[in-house]
């Protein structure tokens, strides 16, 4: 599940892992994925053990701060993990 100031940062246009295209279209707050639409290839959709990936967020607008509250997130993993994407609290 991923949530976001959608007044502000307007749709969400693209979701990147390490520079690999995970999604891209049009999505209003709040949206859970899975695949589809997520992209299919699970080697664009996974984090090998013992290395960590960027994954980032592009959107229609400029951002708002992270410390926003509308932001939030989580990802569920095939193996039943689950990953709080840990934005700051306000």
């Amino acid at each position: 599940m991923l949530s976001w100031p959608q007044g502000i940062n307007g749709n969400l246009t693209k979701i990147l892992d390490d520079g690999d295209t995970m999604w891209t279209g049009s999505a209003a707050s709040p949206i859970n994925f899975g695949v589809p639409p997520l992209v299919a290839d699970p080697n664009k959709r996974k984090i090998d053990h013992g290395t960590s990936d960027v994954l980032i967020f592009q959107f229609q607008n400029n951002a708002a701060p992270l410390n926003n509250a509308a932001y939030s997130g989580s990802a569920t993993f095939q193996s039943g993990c689950v990953l709080d994407f840990g934005l700051p609290t306000p």
